[in-house]
């Protein structure tokens, strides 16, 4: 038995290991996707030429911690029930919600997104494509405006986008048919706590409003999450109802957020990089967390 375990063992290393080279050496984001070109193809590293009076935002150790902290706390909270905004009142508690880990790629992506300074009259606030070779990837912006190029606090333009819970009914949680019921906007909070996203990374970009030109002037900071895999999969649920925490891939809550499923992944050191491995079959319809210029005035 223990000599079966240890051969297993090996072969699962043995796979990772194999898989992870394939992985840096085949990934070329200039040929990974069918429609559009891939962001950080497109674009290159560093404010674009449309950036007026740029402020780069460097992401701390601390600072990624807070963003992940925020999130994490905001799924913690939904799956435990105890949430009673909505428009129906409660919100259902969530069996299988995962805690979240922060994910170099999907960051990388998003500053390069938010690089491009998009002004609040642009087209296409989100970019056309973002995949990786593991999963399918949801995003999140939101852009704040203030007379000041001191960054907001980014726990409020995060909760910005939980307030849509106030309009969220439990049969949007069963299957999600849209990031837009009616007049109301559910998307961004959708994927906010979509229960099978494992990873987050965000980016960070401030600078002038162009199109305001009087004094004072105005700025605008404007933060990108992606997520993956995506959430707001159409036909899918959220999350499920159930006890917190009682339908885990691996039925083990996180020792901290007890809500939430344990990344089971990336605390056993065995299925370490495991996460490397995505799904290849790709053909459901999703939308990202809002089709609006996403504006949230602060000044």
């Amino acid at each position: 038995m223990i000599l079966y375990k240890l051969i297993t063992t090996s072969m699962i290393i043995g796979f990772v290991l194999l898989y992870q080279f394939c992985f840096v050496l085949t990934l070329d984001y200039c040929k990974i996707c069918k429609k559009g070109t891939h962001t950080l193809c497109k674009y290159q590293e560093g404010p674009s030429s449309k950036c007026t009076r740029y402020r780069k935002t460097d992401l701390s150790k601390s600072t990624k911690k807070y963003i992940l902290d925020v999130h994490n706390d905001i799924r913690n909270h939904i799956a435990s029930g105890q949430e009673t905004k909505g428009a129906l009142g409660r919100q259902p508690s969530a069996a299988n919600m995962n805690i979240l880990r922060w994910d170099g790629e999907l960051e990388e992506m998003a500053q390069r997104w938010a690089d491009q300074c998009l002004q609040l009259t642009d087209d296409n606030q989100h970019d056309i494509c973002r995949l990786t070779e593991r999963f399918d990837v949801g995003q999140n912006v939101l852009t704040a405006v203030t007379s000041s190029l001191e960054l907001p606090d980014l726990a409020i333009l995060i909760l910005n986008w939980y307030k849509q819970v106030h309009d969220v009914i439990p049969s949007d949680i069963e299957v999600f048919s849209g990031i837009q019921r009616g007049k109301y906007l559910i998307g961004q909070y959708t994927q906010l706590v979509w229960a099978e996203t494992r990873f987050v990374g965000c980016g960070i970009s401030s600078f002038q409003d162009t199109n305001h030109t009087s004094e004072p002037l105005q700025y605008l900071h404007r933060l990108v999450c992606n997520y993956g895999p995506r959430g707001n999969v159409i036909g899918s649920s959220v999350y499920e109802k159930g006890v917190p925490c009682s339908k885990c891939p691996f039925g083990r809550c996180d020792s901290i957020r007890s809500n939430l499923c344990e990344d089971y992944y990336h605390n056993h050191e065995v299925f370490k990089w495991m996460h490397l491995i995505g799904d290849p079959v790709r053909t459901k319809q999703y939308f990202d967390g809002d089709s609006c210029i996403c504006l949230y005035n602060l000044s």
